[in-house]
């Protein structure tokens, strides 16, 4: 995805929707199969007395949002772990209530967000996927597990109309504010996830930790060496990946 090389806070909201934009209709275009849809997710309020209220919030909502985009998969298709090539998709953005009517919105004391998301859609899954939409997705949203989880709206999307979709998504990135933090905040997310980053988010790491080890398996992901023949620079990765996962922090 071609979004421009530089801090989080240094990018513009028009940066972050073309670039979402292109990349998913690059998506699309390579794979005949997925049909977009645009998917909103609302969860309980949580309340908090934290001084980092917003960062608290968000991580409440990007949790939860994990585990119902990991029950919604699993109505999709039986063996749904063996299947991850008919997964959903999805480019998901973190929103506050209320951002559709104004961008002044008091980030030190939030109210709870909710995720826009698009979902790219195998043709496979979509009978299972609109007879869940048909039951507002009760199935879902009343599991006894899930029940920080309110709603779950989706409807589809033309592609004429995706610009117009992912910039309604990622609104309040319009915020000034919010594009400042977004290097401590999570406001983005996406699926599927690296198998690697599966397990850090079961594990119970210290976040720094998390962050030093994912950035070494991401450095040995993206480059190679000419003084480490292939076979062993693939081994060092995978000792890399077992070594963060055998020894948790709790």
């Amino acid at each position: 995805m071609n979004i421009p090389d530089c801090p989080k806070h240094e990018l513009t909201y028009s940066d972050i929707v073309v670039a979402y934009t292109s990349h998913i209709r690059e998506l699309v275009a390579e794979d005949k199969n997925l049909v977009p849809y645009f998917v909103t997710t609302v969860f309980a309020d949580f309340t908090c007395n934290s001084r980092e209220q917003l960062k608290r919030k968000t991580t409440y909502a990007i949790t939860h949002y994990d585990r119902v985009y990991r029950h919604l998969t699993s109505k999709l298709m039986t063996n749904f772990s063996k299947k991850p090539h008919l997964h959903p998709v999805t480019v998901d953005f973190v929103d506050l209530p209320n951002t559709k009517h104004s961008l002044k919105i008091n980030l030190r004391e939030p109210s709870t967000p909710h995720i826009h998301s698009i979902y790219l859609l195998h043709q496979k899954t979509l009978n299972r996927f609109e007879a869940l939409r048909d039951d507002d997705f009760s199935s879902i949203v009343n599991h006894p597990c899930l029940e920080q989880l309110l709603s779950i709206h989706a409807a589809p999307i033309d592609l004429s109309d995706l610009e117009r979709v992912v910039s309604y998504s990622a609104k309040l990135l319009q915020n000034d504010a919010a594009i400042a933090i977004a290097d401590d905040v999570p406001l983005f997310n996406q699926f599927p996830i690296a198998p690697f980053e599966r397990e850090l988010r079961r594990s119970h790491k210290h976040p720094q930790d998390r962050l030093l080890h994912n950035s070494k398996i991401n450095l040995l992901r993206r480059f190679t060496t000419p003084d480490l023949p292939h076979h062993r620079w693939n081994s060092k990765l995978n000792t890399l990946e077992n070594e963060l996962l055998k020894d948790p922090i709790k």
